[in-house]
């Protein structure tokens, strides 16, 4: 979920998947011969190929998407700890863990502010300053 699309020495890292959809709508489909826009990322933010719409993201990082999961993880790691067991409560020290690993990269690269605004939040974003934000 957070390999870029080159490797150090310039070369194309496979995906683990591809998409690719004979169409007239770009957005139905992924570029790049199914594998989505190219993106450096070294942040530690998730890559997405589809947004919630269906639509492909243009900028493959999508913040909502690991919000929503970082968030679940939580949740999951709660009822996990619940449970009380020794398999639980080490699932859940994993997931708390995972969750962890997703928040801080959103942290670190999603809030955006200038000297005019207040913070806000990027809804995509593709490492090079490029991205949508939410207003």
């Amino acid at each position: 979920m957070t390999i870029p699309t080159y490797a150090p020495n310039v070369s194309v890292n496979q995906p683990r998947y591809t998409f690719r959809l004979l169409t007239t709508t770009g957005s139905d489909t992924l570029a790049n011969s199914g594998t989505g826009n190219p993106v450096h990322n070294t942040t530690g933010l998730l890559r997405s190929a589809f947004r919630p719409s269906d639509d492909a993201c243009t900028y493959p990082l999508l913040i909502p998407a690991s919000m929503m999961l970082a968030y679940h993880l939580n949740a999951t790691a709660a009822l996990l700890a619940a449970i009380r067991t020794t398999t639980s409560l080490s699932l859940a020290a994993e997931t708390t863990a995972l969750s962890a690993s997703i928040a801080v990269p959103i942290t670190d690269h999603a809030i955006v502010s200038d000297a005019l605004s207040d913070p806000v939040l990027r809804s995509k974003y593709d490492c090079k300053l490029h991205g949508s934000i939410w207003l």
